[in-house]
């Protein structure tokens, strides 16, 4: 809190410089692409929406249970008695994903999440075709009932490219708040080495004799 109370002041002490300061250029934000491009890549992604029933810290009895749930909700899809949206709200574990079709965004290939998963699990995910509902498929965590409604191929990404499928800020705009930041930053050390140099001018200098050998 304390730094930043002093970078404002910095800021407020020094607008002028701040005022005047230079904004990314396309041809700076170009060039950074090119230095950079093999960095901009987004891994083989699938978009999956799913029924979980959880199996975490069950007895073997309990665990039965679940998958038999699991079948169920299964078997009334494959039977015309309910939509794979019908069974999220009526068999899922999940409360996050219940009210949204059991949406749970993009697993990409290398996701972090896959210890928590499992391989067994990203293995089966990404074998599914889009449009597809898969078999009861079980994880670490429980049993899931998966549809994919999207699978991205690996891609080099150009600069009108969104950073990710679910955000809106794109390569070009990512490169420019980068640039944008180390130019921040240099000026905030222009303006410390003013005001250094300043107060020190300003400074009464007094030296007592009697303290020099």
């Amino acid at each position: 809190c304390e730094q930043l109370v002093t970078q404002e002041y910095i800021k407020f002490a020094k607008r002028e410089l701040f005022a005047e300061m230079p904004q990314p250029t396309d041809r700076q934000i170009e060039e950074q692409y090119r230095k950079n491009a093999t960095s901009f890549t987004n891994p083989e992604m699938v978009r999956i929406s799913e029924i979980f029933v959880e199996t975490r810290n069950l007895a073997a009895d309990q665990k039965q249970k679940a998958l038999e749930r699991a079948e169920s909700a299964l078997r009334n899809i494959r039977n015309g008695e309910g939509s794979f949206e019908d069974m999220v709200l009526q068999f899922t574990d999940d409360p996050s994903t219940r009210y949204n079709g059991g949406d749970k965004g993009f697993f990409a290939g290398n996701d972090p999440r896959i210890q928590g998963y499992g391989a067994a699990y990203f293995d089966e995910i990404f074998s599914i075709d889009v449009g597809k509902i898969s078999g009861v498929i079980e994880s670490k965590l429980g049993y899931h009932i998966v549809k994919v409604t999207d699978h991205r191929d690996p891609k080099l990404l150009k600069l009108p490219d969104p950073i990710n499928p679910i955000e809106t800020q794109t390569v070009r705009e990512f490169i420019r708040a980068l640039l944008l930041q180390e130019i921040q930053n240099r000026v905030l050390q222009q303006a410390i080495k003013e005001l250094t140099d300043e107060l020190t001018e300003r400074a009464e200098i007094r030296i007592f004799e009697e303290n020099i050998e």
